[in-house]
């Protein structure tokens, strides 16, 4: 009797230990990893000025020199994008005015709405003219945009924002092409022209052109303020000679305001 009861026994705890390796065996999972990467590069905003032509390139027989009241030069200096994302381009343009020695101030400035005179920048399309008789303003043309003023020791400065943004595609490989844009780049736009009023204050002036191009990524950008983006500059300056109120021989009368 009890060795029959001892084979009980151990058959139950048999079957509780077979029961248990059964239990443990379902808990068991076979595992494995696997991974991928993807890799690639983030595209590119650049953006470059070409002013090496620039003197040559204002379209007039004069060159930069011997500005007279009411010509206007051409600003030919190629603003282009050399990254492959489509950019935003913002233009602004600093022209800054000194008298000429023994002339204390200019009698006006181009800001000024009575009576403007100076240096002012405008569409080239309010210019008529050619690069062999010289290019002039259009009788009622006004300045592209009003500028911020600034007068430190007799030095005028003028800074000219341009309103309106140019979209430009973007080049090389994975370029950026946006419907309608057919241009990477872009010139000749705007002109530095003269006040046809500019009076005797303004002889023998000195008058110099700095170019800042500044541009953003055109995709995904429409919370993004100008600022800390990519820019490129470049300036010129010019010896101001006006043939106004001179003599018949070509001898400037005395330059007094």
């Amino acid at each position: 009797m009890k060795l029959k009861n001892k084979r009980i026994k151990f058959g139950i705890a048999a079957s509780i230990a077979a029961l248990a390796l059964l239990i443990g065996a379902t808990m068991a999972y076979f595992t494995d990893r696997a991974s991928a990467t993807a890799t690639g590069t983030a595209g590119t905003v650049k953006i470059s000025i070409d002013a090496s032509g620039l003197a040559n390139a204002m379209l007039s027989a004069d060159g930069l020199n011997n500005f007279n009241p009411g010509d206007a030069r051409v600003i030919d200096a190629a603003i282009a994008n050399e990254g492959n994302k489509s950019i935003d381009l913002r233009q602004t343009f600093v022209v800054s005015m000194a008298p000429a020695a023994g002339i204390d101030a200019f009698t006006a400035l181009p800001d000024d709405a009575s009576n403007p005179m100076g240096w002012a920048i405008y569409a080239a399309t309010d210019v008529t003219g050619d690069a062999t008789n010289g290019y002039v303003i259009k009788p009622g043309a006004i300045p592209v945009a009003t500028p911020t003023v600034t007068t430190n020791n007799g030095e005028t400065v003028l800074t000219y924002v341009m309103p309106t943004d140019v979209v430009l595609n973007g080049t090389g490989a994975e370029a950026e092409i946006e419907n309608g844009i057919t241009d990477t780049s872009v010139s000749g736009t705007y002109v530095l022209a003269m006040m046809p009023s500019s009076d005797n204050s303004y002889q023998g002036a000195s008058v110099s052109l700095t170019i800042m191009a500044e541009a953003k990524q055109h995709r995904n950008t429409s919370g993004v303020t100008w600022g800390s983006l990519q820019n490129a500059n470049a300036s010129y300056g010019v010896q101001v000679v006006p043939a106004y109120n001179e003599a018949s021989d070509g001898t400037p009368v005395a330059m007094t305001p």
